[in-house]
């Protein structure tokens, strides 16, 4: 009993730091994408593909742990 506890809080906690990075990738791609466009006037498609990225691990993550908690 303690080790699937142990297991789910561990698979609950790696879920919410995938969540909080890909959060944090997604902001960062946006502030520099909208930086790029300041300075140079064109979009940067390399950034934005950056910001689809993030938008997948988000909800990757958000999902895992979604079904984390269904499980319980």
């Amino acid at each position: 009993m303690i080790y699937n506890h142990a297991i789910f809080s561990l698979c609950t906690m790696t879920g919410f730091l995938a969540l909080v990075l890909s959060v944090s990738l997604f902001c960062k791609s946006i502030a520099e994408a909208k930086e790029w466009k300041e300075k140079f006037g064109e979009r940067n498609w390399d950034y934005l593909f950056h910001v689809l990225i993030a938008l997948v691990a988000i909800a990757t993550s958000g999902y895992a742990i979604f079904i984390l908690f269904g499980m319980r």
